[in-house]
């Protein structure tokens, strides 16, 4: 078993916030389009619908322009080597149709990196919706569950509100940088295992041919290069326990259960509503994300809908192969890749697929 060398020195850089540095909540991380860009994704939208061109036609070159470039690129350097978050808004939902509004935000991300599969339905621009009175297992983003902070299959993570549900739904962040620092001072033995890592089930979502839990541990913390990299979904290593027959080991649990109630630390964690029109960016290697539970009323307009996109950058953070879970680095460095006839649902109780 290969253990991940541990960085043993404080990290002071922008990335290590806290909920509580941003006295405006999230105003404190947001940019605002202004009318200069709303008039490109007008001139942007006519030259898609003229030439007929679907979301998979649609590359960076088709939204290279001037009024967006160089905010954008700045808006990339936040998420790459700066706090690690930022909201854009508003996009114009009440302008533009469901299509339109995909569109545009499909193209914000190609100027950040490619778009990958996010589960086995090969769904590059996810939707957020409760699908659980048709499916009661269905995936974390398929539910209307709680979910506590964990981090996806990508280097770039975002969500885009088009709906809120009729209650709850808000958004929950931290920085991993942050709570590193936080356990080297107070319990680097803790942190050690977290390093250490444990096997991932895969939920059913291998590729054909692989076994269902991960033939490695995988590290919670990670470096390469002098880079930390946060890869954390706790569901994935209880599950891997008791495929296995076997109980967490009791360090790891402990470690597990410190970092989750650091993590959700009232000073550390970043909770806000994201409303219509806005759209959050994060580092995925840097930050976590979840949300409360929701519930969706009996109306069209009180049913919760957000765009999702896993963006792969290139030339990335350096990161070490330990943190593959589905073997896609072929695709990319993230994803899952899509299986024809599955649908993302895996029950936790039975270890059904």
């Amino acid at each position: 078993m290969t253990v991940m060398p541990m960085i043993r020195h404080q990290i002071n850089n922008q990335g290590a916030w806290k909920g509580s540095d941003f006295k405006n909540g999230k105003s404190d991380i947001a940019f605002e389009f202004t009318p200069a860009h709303i008039k490109a994704f007008d001139e942007i939208l006519a030259k898609i619908q003229a030439e007929k061109l679907t979301l998979n036609d649609l590359e960076l070159k088709h939204f290279d322009h001037p009024a967006l470039n160089a905010d954008l690129k700045k808006v990339f350097t936040e998420i790459q080597d700066g706090r690690g978050i930022v909201i854009m808004r508003p996009f114009p939902v009440d302008k533009y149709s469901e299509e339109e509004i995909g569109f545009l935000y499909w193209g914000i991300g190609t100027h950040f990196g490619y778009g990958v599969s996010q589960s086995v339905l090969g769904d590059r621009l996810g939707h957020v919706q409760d699908h659980t009175k048709t499916d009661p297992n269905a995936r974390a983003y398929r539910a209307n569950r709680e979910l506590t902070l964990h981090t996806d299959m990508s280097d770039i993570v975002s969500l885009c509100s088009l709906q809120k549900s009729k209650s709850g739904g808000f958004s929950r962040f931290a920085s991993a940088i942050t709570i590193h620092n936080e356990m080297l001072r107070d319990c680097p033995d803790l942190l050690e295992a977290l390093y250490e890592g444990y096997p991932y089930h895969r939920h059913g979502e291998q590729k054909a041919g692989d076994a269902p839990i991960t033939p490695h541990n995988v590290p919670l913390f990670s470096q390469r290069e002098g880079y930390l990299t946060v890869r954390y979904v706790r569901t994935y290593m209880t599950s891997a326990a008791k495929e296995m027959g076997k109980e967490l080991p009791p360090k790891l649990l402990e470690a597990l259960d410190y970092f989750d109630a650091m993590a959700c630390r009232p000073d550390i964690m970043l909770e806000f509503m994201l409303e219509p029109g806005e759209a959050v960016f994060v580092n995925n290697h840097t930050v976590m994300h979840a949300r409360t539970g929701f519930k969706d009323g009996d109306l069209p307009h009180e049913r919760r809908h957000l765009l999702r996109l896993w963006l792969d950058v290139e030339n990335g953070r350096p990161v070490v192969p330990e943190i593959d879970i589905y073997g896609t680095a072929g695709m990319g460095r993230g994803g899952i890749g899509a299986q024809d006839g599955k649908t993302p649902s895996f029950n936790q109780e039975t270890l059904q697929y």
